[in-house]
């Protein structure tokens, strides 16, 4: 993780889409919202990069000796969810 837990990992970025259930996307835009009330400068990219990574942290502690997988396969991309009608 990055070593001031505010701040972006890199000053890179790339388009990051994904599909999710409209009550978390709203609870994702007022929790923004409310944190640039505190820092006007929080955005919604920095809010999804610190909850990814966190997330990734708990997943290597718990289900790989809190490694970070090996990045062992091309990047295809991932599996998509299901596709909606």
């Amino acid at each position: 993780m990055a070593e001031d837990p505010g701040r972006a990992v890199s000053g890179q970025r790339t388009p990051w889409t994904a599909r999710i259930d409209p009550a978390i996307t709203e609870r994702v835009r007022v929790t923004v919202a409310g944190l640039q009330r505190l820092d006007p400068s929080y955005t919604a990219g920095r809010f999804t990069e610190q909850a990814l990574t966190a997330w990734c942290d708990r997943m290597e502690a718990e289900y790989n000796a809190g490694l970070p997988w090996e990045a062992d396969v091309p990047s295809q991309g991932l599996r998509p969810g299901r596709r909606l009608p």
